[in-house]
Formats: C-alpha cells, sequence, structure tokens
C-alpha cells in the first residue's frame, strides 16, 4: 500500500519481539530478561527520578519471589538514590539493614535499624524482628529477646 510504508517494518518488528520474548520466557538467554530489565530501569529512572520510582525498583531486586531480578547491588544502588531523595521514606532504613544484614555487617545494619525505628517506630513494627535478628547474629541474645518480645506485640500469630 503506498500511503503505509512502514507498516511492514513494524510487522516485521512486532514478529521479532514476540520470538525474543518467547525464548527469555523459555529460559534462552540465560538472565537476559533480567539484564534487560535492568537497562530499562536505569534509562527510566535517569529520565524520571522519582522516590516512589526508587523504592518499586529497590524493592523488585530484592524480593526473593523474584530470582531472576533479585540482585542486591542493584537494590542498594536505587534505595541509595531514594534515600537522596527522601530520607523520611517508609522501609528505607529498614531494608538499608537488612542488605547489610546479608552481608555480615552487623554494625551497619544496626545503624539503619536503629534509623529507621526513630524515624518510623510502631508504624513499622517488624523493624523490631529485624533488630532482633541482627542482635541475635551479633550475640546480644538479651536484646534480641526484647525486640523479638516488642515485635510479637503487634503480630503474635506471626511465624516469627
Amino acid at each position: 500500500m503506498k500511503g503505509a510504508p512502514h507498516t511492514g517494518g513494524r510487522f516485521l518488528f512486532g514478529k521479532i519481539f514476540i520470538v525474543l520474548v518467547a525464548f527469555a520466557l523459555l529460559g534462552f538467554f540465560n538472565g537476559a530478561i533480567g539484564k534487560a530489565i535492568g537497562m530499562y530501569e536505569m534509562a527510566a529512572y535517569r529520565v524520571a527520578p522519582s522516590a516512589e520510582r526508587a523504592a518499586m525498583y529497590g524493592e523488585r531486586h530484592f524480593d526473593a519471589r523474584h530470582p531472576d531480578l533479585y540482585d542486591i547491588d542493584r537494590a542498594e544502588y536505587f534505595y541509595r538514590e531514594l534515600e537522596k531523595l527522601d530520607t523520611n521514606y517508609p522501609y528505607l532504613y529498614h531494608q538499608l539493614a537488612r542488605i547489610e544484614f546479608l552481608r555480615g555487617n552487623f554494625g551497619t545494619a544496626m545503624i539503619y535499624i536503629n534509623r529507621q525505628i526513630e524515624l518510623h517506630g510502631e508504624g513499622a513494627p517488624n523493624s523490631y524482628y529485624m533488630r532482633g535478628l541482627i542482635e541475635g547474629y551479633d550475640g546480644n541474645y538479651e536484646a534480641a529477646v526484647r525486640d523479638y518480645a516488642h515485635f510479637l506485640k503487634s503480630d503474635p500469630d506471626s511465624w516469627a
């Protein structure tokens, strides 16, 4: 058709895109989908940075339910970006504490979780659970018991 010169190209691109997505879903690119999402996130964040976007991307990479996207370094990057934009964002310091805890940096994890509790206290009761976890792994068992007990007051049926 003379009036629509690009229609064939769009159709071909659409077919190629569908095939690539199918291969990615079948696992042919071994982690390529995670890399593609990571590239998109970086571009989108640079174009339109926001606290909400940084938090969303940080959470995406710190969620074990999505193993192809789990990336503690990428999560930390977005939480650090979030910290630049909004130091009072809910669970910001809780998440940074979790990252440091997983790396075995209990002292730094404690600084972050104490900051979280200082800012949000009873509004983030599971931060007491996190602090108890840090204290327990650091050998401070009495403090851990107090923080676990404090957490359980807010959620007595918790598996924790």
